[in-house]
Order: structure tokens, then C-alpha cells, then sequence
């Protein structure tokens, strides 16, 4: 499962709302939730969104740091 899945699943599991109602407030089908949080489903990425949203957090996306390729690498031997 994917690090953002499992932050969010470990963020879940530390909040005092029941379950189910950080699924509905997510708007996320309870089996569907429920299937996650056993690490029988994955979310779509909308519904991490969502859920990243009701639980408090962001979903960032950041460059990654340049490293070389093998190509560059060819070139400066």
C-alpha cells in the first residue's frame, strides 16, 4: 500500500471519531472504509482527498531532487 494510504489509514486509526462517521463526512461508502482500513482496498484518489480533508491534512506533491541518469552518467565517463 502506498506511504500516503498508510498515513492515512495510521491518521484514522488515531482520531477519536468513529470510523463510520469520518466515512460519511468523507463520503465514502462504510464497506468501501471499512475493506481500507483492513488493507483489503484501496482508495481512489479523490476519495484520499477527501478523507486527508476530514481527518486535517493535505496531499502534497513535491519534485523530486534531480538525481542523474544512466545517460548522463555515459556522458561524463
Amino acid at each position: 500500500m502506498s506511504g500516503v494510504l498508510t498515513q492515512l489509514m495510521k491518521a484514522t486509526a488515531q482520531n477519536q471519531r468513529t470510523r463510520a462517521a469520518i466515512a460519511d463526512d468523507a463520503g465514502i461508502d462504510r464497506g468501501q472504509f471499512t475493506r481500507f482500513m483492513k488493507g483489503d482496498a484501496r482508495l481512489s484518489v479523490e476519495s484520499a482527498e477527501r478523507l486527508a480533508d476530514v481527518l486535517g491534512y493535505d496531499i502534497v506533491l513535491k519534485p523530486r531532487e534531480k538525481t542523474s541518469t544512466a545517460s548522463e552518467y555515459t556522458e561524463n565517463v
